[in-house]
């Protein structure tokens, strides 16, 4: 389903029901997350901060949903390959908000380390933010690389 936001035009992926929000795809190609009536891209002065919301579903569930989106919509297949998993992840543990941290922490098994999430891994051991539970799942994560 495409929709207008402004002159941009935004095909809708996936309906999140947990984070309250749709998934899309803009004209160039860049992944946006709509709530309510507003629509981000990762490139807007937000950055990702507005795909935070996707940590309300696990990794996988979210996965397959994008999956399906883009197969319905007849977009490429590969389209799912760009969407930022880890970098949502990191996001997440960067907010230094405790339900934020423990969603993003439960994704981990499911997203590649990328430079960003294993500076934010990093960053929470350091700062011994989140539970120590959290904290030995983030240190556990970066020794399996």
């Amino acid at each position: 389903m495409s929709r207008g936001d402004g002159m941009e035009q935004v095909t809708i992926v996936a309906r999140l029901d947990k984070a309250r929000s749709e998934v899309g795809v803009n004209e160039g190609g860049r992944w946006v997350v709509r709530k309510r009536t507003a629509t981000y891209s990762a490139d807007d002065g937000a950055g990702l901060v507005p795909f935070v919301s996707c940590l309300e579903e696990s990794v996988e569930d979210l996965r397959v949903t994008l999956a399906a989106g883009i197969a319905r919509c007849g977009l490429d297949v590969s389209l799912l390959e760009s969407f930022p998993f880890s970098d949502i992840a990191a996001e997440g543990i960067s907010s230094r908000s405790p339900k934020w941290i423990s969603l993003a922490v439960a994704w981990l098994d499911g997203v590649r380390l990328s430079e960003r999430l294993v500076g934010a891994l990093t960053q929470l051991i350091q700062r011994r933010e989140g539970t120590q539970r959290e904290r030995q799942q983030a240190w556990r994560r970066l020794q399996k690389g």
